[in-house]
């Protein structure tokens, strides 16, 4: 991820100075899945912003698969599934392994 995406995203609230935040690949894209404390973001475009932040404990089904070439994080939203490839967010992969 640039550093002034990742700026960005701090900048907006989306992320903490801690920068945990990754490109994830979806369906319709290229978005950002950042977490701040107890609240996870879902960030799309240029400049970021958000399709959807809530409460980690909104996530259902949540699931991490992290293999050697693929690290993805599943989940429901508000009804609506999400499959997201991770790109280099080896720190958002282990955040979501913690509480998954």
């Amino acid at each position: 991820m640039e550093r002034e995406t990742l700026t960005a995203l701090i900048e907006n609230g989306y992320a903490d100075e801690a920068g945990l935040a990754a490109e994830v690949a979806c369906s319709d894209g290229v978005k950002y899945l950042c977490v701040n404390g107890e609240v996870v973001t879902l960030a799309a475009g240029n400049p970021p912003t958000k399709v959807f932040s809530d409460s980690i404990d909104k996530l259902e089904n949540l699931t991490v698969k992290s293999g050697l070439f693929k690290k993805r994080v599943c989940f429901t939203h508000n009804g609506e599934n999400y499959d997201l490839a991770v790109k280099s967010g080896k720190n958002v992969v282990e955040y979501f392994k913690l509480i998954g």
